[in-house]
């Protein structure tokens, strides 16, 4: 075993103990593992990463980690994809009993109480509400305004939207390659007029999916899984589907995140980070004509949003 390898088993043990001696306080060894991943996940290569995610997940910890059932659930993909529309709701209620068929232990319970304050799911939480209020605020302007929502999971924004519960839009389209999180949609919003379809990003492509077009359109997650020439295909394809004057939003976490370590180790939870330059690189091939071009971060500086207006 070499020195490094002895010494990360000797951190890892570390954590171990103070969690087991005090599985009600687990936020300071929590709060050192993900700031010691983190430099590593900086500072490493990749090959050097990967062996030291390796390394985390076969030593005893990760039993105790995955005690916590937000990192658990993240882990196990159940529906066979990272970042599935029922992980959000449990991000969005930070409630893990209805997802939980099994008892929770008091660790776990306690690590739960922790992690779903963290960086990543704290930003979720403000992504919805910032998206519920971009809704509004054009249904606002105008109330005839036809929406598409791009890799719309079970679409819980439209639930904080004024505008969606008063019918007070001209078309709203919940687009997603999931049939489960569609059928969550057409329960929870068909009766408000919102239409839910099945796609992906291929068929996104080829043009063949939604003839209309559309005053806003917004994906708040999806760019967090595409790499830069397939963001920069969809981003065309996306402005080619606006009105004219329309907006295009779209979401992306912002690199160095402070609990990507944590995620990427335990939870199996990769992303695509994005800086500011790495958002402007997804218009570089659009032709058409840009009315306005606008890059920002959240409130917490953990997502950036690129906006895009048309003429």
């Amino acid at each position: 075993m070499s020195n490094t390898a002895t010494s990360a088993q000797r951190f890892l043990d570390g954590i171990k103990r103070k969690l087991e001696s005090a599985p009600t306080k687990p936020a300071p060894a929590l709060a050192s593992l993900a700031s010691h991943l983190r430099v590593l996940k900086r500072e490493q290569s990749s090959a050097e990463w990967d062996a030291t995610v390796e390394e985390c997940r076969t030593h005893s910890l990760r039993g105790l980690l995955h005690q916590d059932p937000l990192t658990a659930r993240a882990y196990a993909r159940p529906r066979g994809y990272q970042g599935d529309a029922e992980l959000l709701d449990l991000i969005y209620t930070a409630d893990y009993r209805p997802f939980c068929s099994a008892p929770v232990t008091e660790l776990g319970d306690s690590i739960f109480r922790h992690t779903i304050q963290c960086k990543a799911p704290s930003a979720v939480r403000f992504r919805r509400d910032f998206l519920a209020a971009q809704i509004d605020y054009l249904c606002a302007i105008n109330p005839a305004a036809h929406v598409l929502s791009v890799a719309c999971g079970h679409l819980r924004e439209v639930k904080f939207c004024h505008s969606v519960q008063t019918r007070s839009f001209g078309r709203f389209v919940g687009l997603d390659q999931d049939p489960e999180s569609l059928n969550v949609v057409t329960r929870t919003c068909g009766d408000l007029g919102v239409e839910a379809i099945r796609g992906s990003v291929k068929t996104l492509l080829s043009g063949s999916l939604v003839s209309d077009k559309f005053d806003f359109i917004y994906t708040a997650g999806l760019y967090d899984y595409l790499e830069e020439r397939l963001g920069q295909r969809l981003t065309e394809k996306l402005f080619e589907m606006l009105r004219p004057h329309g907006r295009l939003l779209i979401a992306n976490y912002l690199p160095d995140l402070e609990d990507m370590g944590y995620m990427e180790t335990y939870a199996d939870w990769r992303l695509i980070y994005r800086d500011a330059a790495a958002m402007r690189r997804l218009i570089e091939t659009i032709a058409a004509p840009i009315a306005s071009v606008r890059i920002f971060p959240d409130t917490s500086q953990t997502v950036v949003y690129l906006e895009l207006h048309a003429s």
